[in-house]
Formats: structure tokens, sequence, C-alpha cells
């Protein structure tokens, strides 16, 4: 039976409750421009291939707190049907744009799958179905002209990202043709870091998840599928993170390879990282809330 648009918003708030509310997902709000996607993508699972993706920039040290990020995306997958829970290392995406180095972004890749393998021992219904990913060589700067007649028609969110690639040395232009080759197409071939990882799907929906400061980068894509109409239908879950999962915060917190407990959380200087740690091991059982 075909929803009228009233049933259709009613259900999509259900749903909107329904993930935020609960805590152990860590997800703060839904993206309001493909929002109304949300009620075919749960309540109809058969009727498209569904990739529930978090995609992480490249890294040559990666933070502990990016096992928050795969904890949120892996209790996200218990509310919300996929046929594949992707995490993918942007990592020739770093190389290409920032000149990270591509052998030390695979390490650290292989370093948090490594952790995320053991981690799913927690998710036994979902371990057939994670595809732990590095991208592969892919010509986004094809949507880059896409993104200017975007950044013309939302002069107000190209300057908040043009600022923010001038104040990070990165090229915003590029990233957000990036963002949207990741997110609103099905265009990316992934590199499995694991030799016994699923065959990636052939996706119809990608629901991305991501952290506070995808916002900008989702408002740009938004607009980029006013100008061209993707085939790929979309949702966006952005979770209580403040800082991507790739990023070491400012104000100190540990690599993953050094690890943390609570007991030695009061080391971790960034007040938001601190939180997100501290979420992540007590939703995990690896300590008591104090």
């Amino acid at each position: 039976m075909t929803m009228t648009e009233q049933q259709i918003n009613t259900r999509t708030n259900e749903i909107r409750r329904m993930i935020t509310s609960n805590e152990k997902a860590y997800v703060e709000s839904v993206g309001k421009e493909d929002a109304h996607n949300l009620p075919s993508i749960v309540d109809s699972p058969e009727d498209g291939t569904t990739a529930l993706r978090l995609v992480m920039g490249a890294t040559e040290s990666m933070p502990f707190r990016a096992l928050s990020y795969v904890d949120s995306l892996l209790r996200v997958a218990q509310l919300v049907p996929a046929d594949q829970i992707q995490i993918i290392h942007a990592n020739h995406l770093g190389n290409r744009v920032n000149g990270v180095d591509l052998d030390r972004s695979r390490e650290q890749a292989l370093l948090l799958a490594a952790e995320v393998e053991a981690h799913l021992a927690n998710f036994p219904d979902l371990e057939a179905r994670v595809l732990h990913a590095v991208d592969t060589e892919m010509d986004t700067d094809r949507y880059v002209d896409l993104v200017q007649t975007a950044f013309d028609r939302d002069t107000e969110i190209a300057t908040k990202l043009l600022a923010k690639g001038s104040k990070h040395g990165g090229d915003s232009v590029r990233y957000v043709a990036a963002h949207y080759a990741f997110q609103d197409t099905d265009d990316l071939v992934l590199d499995a870091l694991s030799q016994i990882a699923p065959d990636q799907v052939s996706a119809d929906r990608i629901v991305s998840v991501g952290c506070g400061q995808e916002r900008t980068f989702y408002r740009a894509r938004m607009g980029m599928r006013a100008v061209l109409q993707a085939d790929i239908v979309t949702a966006q879950l952005f979770t209580r993170h403040v800082t991507p999962p790739y990023y070491t915060s400012k104000g100190g917190e540990p690599s993953l390879a050094e690890g943390v407990t609570l007991e030695t959380l009061d080391s971790v200087g960034d007040l938001s990282a601190r939180r997100d740690i501290a979420h992540f091991l007590i939703v995990n059982n690896q300590g008591k809330q104090s």
C-alpha cells in the first residue's frame, strides 16, 4: 500500500525517535533532507539492497576513539535493516588530495580492522555482513563541477567548507566531490582488508553514519543531489561524536595502539574525545560508570 505524505512524515518521525533514543547507538540526529527515505529502508528491506556505510579519512595514526564510531555503526545495524555494513578507509583519496602516505594509512586501517574483528564477537548476528575495506582509485574529481554549481546556489555552505579546507590545508571542493562519490553513488570499488570478508554488494540504498562535522558536507551533498538526480536512495545519521574518527583531537587523546581504560581516561585532554571513549567503554562493559 502506498503511504500518503502525512503517513511518511509520521513514520519518519517514529523511526527518528527509535534511533536517537537508543543510548547505545550514540546517534544525535537524522539528516532532514532525505529522512523521508527511512520508512522504505526500515519497513521494506526487500525493496532494495541497503548498505550501512561509515567512511573514515586516511590517517597515519588511528585514534582509539575510532572504535567508538564503529560501535555506533554496528548498533545502528541492529536498528536499521542492511544487507551489508561497510567500514571504508578513504586512503587513496587522502593520498591523492592531502598526500597521506598509503603504506602508513593501510597499516593503521589494518590495526583498526583487527580490533573490529575482535569487537564483532559482541555482534555475532552481524559478523557475516561486515565489509571492512579500503577505497580504490576512483575519479571523484568528475563531480567537481557539480560541487561548484551547488556552491553557487548555497554560498553560506560554500563559505564554511572553503574556510574549513583552508584551515586544515585540504581542498574542500575535491573533498565534497569525494563525499558525493562515496555516499551518493555505488561506483566505489572496495578493497577488503580481510580474505574472508563478504563480497561487496551492489547497493540501491546507502545509509551513511558520520559525526557532527559531516553536517556541512551533508548539506553540500544534498545541494548536489538537487542539481543531479542521483540513482541511489540515501539517508544520513549523525552521531554524537564531534571530531572525525581518523583525526586526533588537539586536546590530546590516545592512539589505537596505545589504548585506554576508564582508569586512565583522565589522561585524555580533549573533553569530547574523553566523553566518546567513556561511552564506548561503558556500553561494552569494559568498566563501570563513576
